[in-house]
C-alpha cells in the first residue's frame, strides 16, 4: 500500500483547530491537508516521533465508526485528531444531522479521528476505514482510503462533502497518526 499523506495532530493543535475557549466564535473548518507535507506531532509535552518502519509490529485495534456521510461543512480536504470533549462537541456539530445524539467518548481511553474529503461536484465519493493499529511504541496508526466513482458510474448530480469520524482506542498521551492508502 502506498502512503499518500500522514497527519497527526496534538491536543494543542486540535484545541486551536476548533477554537476551544472562544465560545462566541463560529466553528472553524479543520486545516486543509491537500498537498501538505508529512506532519508528525506527538501528544502534549512529547518529542516528535519517527514514522513506522516497514518491519514494525502492529496489533489490530477495533475502531468505532461514529458517523459518516456526504454533507460535512468542510470545503477543503482535512484530517483532525480530537482528544477532548469540547473539541468533539464542535466537531460533532459540524457533521451530525440536527438533533442527532452525540456518542459518548471516554477520552482517557479513546481519541476521535475525523477525515474530510472536501467539496466534490457529484456523489459517489466516500472515505473508508482500512485499519486501526497499535504500534510497538504505544502510538496508534489509522489507515483510511478515499474512494471515488468509477468512470461511467451513475452518481448524484449534487455538491457533496464526504467525511468519516471514528473513535479509536488510544491512551491520552499516545500519538495518533492517520495515513491515506491506495
Amino acid at each position: 500500500m502506498k502512503t499518500r499523506n500522514i497527519v497527526a495532530l496534538s491536543l494543542v493543535s486540535a484545541a486551536a483547530l476548533y477554537g476551544i475557549g472562544a465560545a462566541t466564535k463560529s466553528l472553524p473548518l479543520p486545516a486543509p491537508w491537500r498537498n501538505a507535507p508529512v506532519v508528525r506531532t506527538a501528544g502534549a509535552g512529547t518529542e516528535l516521533a519517527a514514522s513506522a518502519s516497514a518491519g514494525e509490529v502492529a496489533m489490530p485495534l477495533e475502531a468505532r465508526i461514529l458517523v459518516r456521510g456526504q454533507n460535512a461543512r468542510a470545503e477543503e480536504p482535512s484530517v483532525s485528531v480530537v482528544r477532548n470533549a469540547a473539541a468533539f462537541s464542535s466537531l460533532w456539530a459540524s457533521v451530525a444531522a440536527p438533533g442527532a445524539a452525540k456518542p459518548e467518548i471516554d477520552f482517557s481511553k479513546e481519541a476521535v479521528v475525523a477525515a474530510f474529503m472536501g467539496r466534490k461536484n457529484t456523489g459517489g465519493f466516500s472515505i473508508e476505514l482500512v485499519t486501526a493499529e497499535s504500534l510497538a511504541d504505544g502510538s496508534v496508526r489509522v489507515r483510511l482510503r478515499n474512494l471515488s466513482p468509477k468512470p461511467g458510474m451513475m452518481v448524484t448530480q449534487a455538491l457533496t462533502s464526504p467525511f468519516i469520524a471514528l473513535a479509536v482506542p488510544a491512551a491520552p498521551d499516545a500519538q495518533v497518526s492517520v495515513e491515506f492508502v491506495e
